[in-house]
């Protein structure tokens, strides 16, 4: 038997062929970043950072800032679940920053609510 993940990440791979088919990019980085979630629920927190890490690096170079504040937010919530913690804040900050500069309300609190624990964990409450 498959686990949800497992099976969601048949549907993002389905998914990622059919938008790269059809050219659309950013659709299919949207998709990584599912896929990225993935590999989070199963734990593999390595796996999870990397593709995450190339979906900003992707963002940046298609000058599109909320898919690189999407791709921040899973940065800092995977360094935090692997208890990298400067990391963590590292990427909530980058992550408040950037929603700030939008305008982006939504992206601030998520980014405010997972900035809190990563700072404890750096004794910078």
């Amino acid at each position: 038997l498959f686990s949800d993940a497992e099976q969601a990440a048949l549907r993002y791979a389905e998914a990622l062929t059919l938008f790269e088919t059809l050219g659309e990019t950013r659709r299919a980085w949207e998709v990584r970043l599912g896929q990225g979630l993935c590999e989070q629920v199963e734990g593999r927190y390595d796996a999870a950072f990397e593709i995450h890490a190339r979906v900003a690096t992707a963002a940046l170079e298609l000058d599109d800032p909320g898919l690189l504040t999407d791709a921040y937010n899973n940065m800092a919530v995977v360094c935090a679940k692997a208890h990298r913690w400067q990391a963590a804040v590292q990427h909530c900050r980058a992550q408040l920053g950037l929603a700030t500069r939008q305008y982006s309300r939504y992206m601030q609190v998520y980014a405010v609510w997972n900035l809190a624990k990563p700072l404890a964990r750096c004794h910078r409450a």
